[in-house]
Protein backbone atom coordinates (compact mmCIF):
# COMPACT_ATOMS: atom_id res chain seq x y z
CA UNK A 1 0.00 0.00 0.00
CA UNK A 2 1.37 3.39 -1.00
CA UNK A 3 1.46 6.43 1.27
CA UNK A 4 -0.58 9.29 -0.12
CA UNK A 5 1.22 12.54 -0.77
CA UNK A 6 0.08 15.84 -2.21
CA UNK A 7 2.25 15.30 -5.31
CA UNK A 8 0.89 11.79 -5.85
CA UNK A 9 -2.68 13.08 -5.68
CA UNK A 10 -1.85 15.92 -8.09
CA UNK A 11 -0.51 13.36 -10.55
CA UNK A 12 -3.18 10.69 -10.13
CA UNK A 13 -6.55 12.29 -9.42
CA UNK A 14 -8.77 12.20 -12.51
CA UNK A 15 -8.56 14.91 -15.13
CA UNK A 16 -10.71 15.22 -18.22
CA UNK A 17 -14.22 13.92 -18.97
CA UNK A 18 -15.64 17.03 -17.35
CA UNK A 19 -13.03 17.42 -14.60
CA UNK A 20 -11.23 20.03 -16.62
CA UNK A 21 -9.57 22.34 -14.11
CA UNK A 22 -6.22 22.08 -12.39
CA UNK A 23 -6.33 20.39 -9.01
CA UNK A 24 -5.54 22.61 -6.04
CA UNK A 25 -4.55 20.50 -3.05
CA UNK A 26 -3.81 21.62 0.48
CA UNK A 27 -2.77 19.41 3.34
CA UNK A 28 -3.45 19.34 7.06
CA UNK A 29 -2.14 16.95 9.68
CA UNK A 30 -4.82 14.36 8.98
CA UNK A 31 -6.28 15.06 5.53
CA UNK A 32 -5.89 16.40 2.01
CA UNK A 33 -8.33 18.96 0.66
CA UNK A 34 -8.55 18.94 -3.13
CA UNK A 35 -10.60 21.42 -5.14
CA UNK A 36 -11.52 21.49 -8.79
CA UNK A 37 -14.59 21.93 -10.98
CA UNK A 38 -16.73 19.84 -13.27
CA UNK A 39 -17.77 21.26 -16.65
CA UNK A 40 -21.30 20.16 -17.48
CA UNK A 41 -22.47 19.82 -21.07
CA UNK A 42 -25.88 20.79 -22.39
CA UNK A 43 -28.00 18.78 -24.81
CA UNK A 44 -26.18 20.39 -27.77
CA UNK A 45 -22.77 19.20 -26.57
CA UNK A 46 -21.53 22.60 -25.41
CA UNK A 47 -20.07 23.30 -22.00
CA UNK A 48 -22.86 24.66 -19.88
CA UNK A 49 -21.65 25.56 -16.40
CA UNK A 50 -18.66 24.85 -14.15
CA UNK A 51 -19.65 23.21 -10.85
CA UNK A 52 -17.03 23.74 -8.15
CA UNK A 53 -16.35 20.93 -5.71
CA UNK A 54 -14.09 20.01 -2.84
CA UNK A 55 -12.80 16.53 -2.07
CA UNK A 56 -11.66 15.86 1.50
CA UNK A 57 -9.44 12.78 1.69
CA UNK A 58 -8.46 11.44 5.14
CA UNK A 59 -4.85 10.27 5.33
CA UNK A 60 -5.62 7.25 7.52
CA UNK A 61 -8.53 5.93 5.48
CA UNK A 62 -8.62 7.59 2.04
CA UNK A 63 -11.70 5.65 0.95
CA UNK A 64 -13.69 7.61 3.54
CA UNK A 65 -13.36 10.71 1.34
CA UNK A 66 -16.10 13.32 1.30
CA UNK A 67 -17.32 15.22 -1.76
CA UNK A 68 -18.79 18.68 -1.25
CA UNK A 69 -20.20 20.94 -3.96
CA UNK A 70 -19.50 24.65 -3.57
CA UNK A 71 -21.75 27.56 -4.42
CA UNK A 72 -25.41 28.40 -4.23
CA UNK A 73 -26.20 27.20 -7.78
CA UNK A 74 -24.19 24.00 -7.47
CA UNK A 75 -26.98 21.91 -5.92
CA UNK A 76 -29.27 22.60 -8.87
CA UNK A 77 -26.67 21.42 -11.41
CA UNK A 78 -25.61 18.48 -9.25
CA UNK A 79 -29.19 17.18 -9.40
CA UNK A 80 -29.78 18.17 -13.03
CA UNK A 81 -26.71 16.28 -14.26
CA UNK A 82 -26.65 13.58 -11.51
CA UNK A 83 -23.09 14.54 -10.65
CA UNK A 84 -22.83 13.24 -7.09
CA UNK A 85 -23.04 9.54 -7.93
CA UNK A 86 -20.84 9.90 -11.01
CA UNK A 87 -18.10 11.85 -9.27
CA UNK A 88 -18.16 9.76 -6.09
CA UNK A 89 -17.72 6.61 -8.16
CA UNK A 90 -14.99 8.23 -10.25
CA UNK A 91 -13.05 9.33 -7.17
CA UNK A 92 -13.58 6.03 -5.34
CA UNK A 93 -12.09 4.16 -8.30
CA UNK A 94 -9.16 6.57 -8.61
CA UNK A 95 -8.32 6.57 -4.90
CA UNK A 96 -8.62 2.79 -4.72
CA UNK A 97 -6.20 2.45 -7.67
CA UNK A 98 -3.73 4.82 -5.99
CA UNK A 99 -3.70 3.11 -2.60
CA UNK A 100 -3.49 -0.43 -4.06
CA UNK A 101 -0.07 0.23 -5.55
Amino acid sequence: MVDLTRDLLLDELPHGSGINGDWIISETKDRFIATNFYDTMNENGFYDVAVDFQLTIPKKNPMDFRLKFIGSRAQYYVKKYMLRDYLEETFANAIEDIIKR
